[in-house]
């Protein structure tokens, strides 16, 4: 999945997820000042990878995170910023996926986002 982002706020907010009450399939999401994408395997829990970024400064930015079942990365403006290995294929929710919020914690995202795309499987 990836999008353009565009924030000032020091906030935990929700760019991307697709959550169902207490149980989560994935989620692109900011931390304060950090950038985390996560997901949820069938065999294994819950799997986040996330780094630092000058996300702060009111201009756009481009966010992407890729699952293949065996990684996942995220990438910010280009740049790889993050992997980790996981273990088997991302679980799957009926749920919608939610555009500037999460279902499950209700931290809408304080800012803009452009151009989201969702593709599977992921591109690198």
């Amino acid at each position: 999945m990836e999008a353009m982002i565009k924030t000032d706020a020091y906030q935990e907010g929700y760019i991307i997820s697709k959550t169902k009450g207490t149980k989560s399939s994935f989620a692109l999401y900011q931390k304060k000042d950090l950038i985390r994408f996560g997901a949820s395997t069938e065999w294994d829990g819950w799997w986040s990878v996330g780094n630092p970024v000058g996300i702060l400064d009111g201009q756009w930015h481009h966010v992407k995170g890729v699952f293949d079942g065996y990684e996942m990365r995220l990438y910010f403006d280009g740049a790889l910023i993050g992997s980790n290995r996981v273990s088997g294929p991302m679980r799957v929710l009926d749920a919608p996926i939610i555009i500037g919020n999460s279902e499950k914690h209700q931290k809408p995202w304080k800012g803009e986002i452009d151009n989201v795309r969702i593709f599977n499987p992921g591109r690198f």
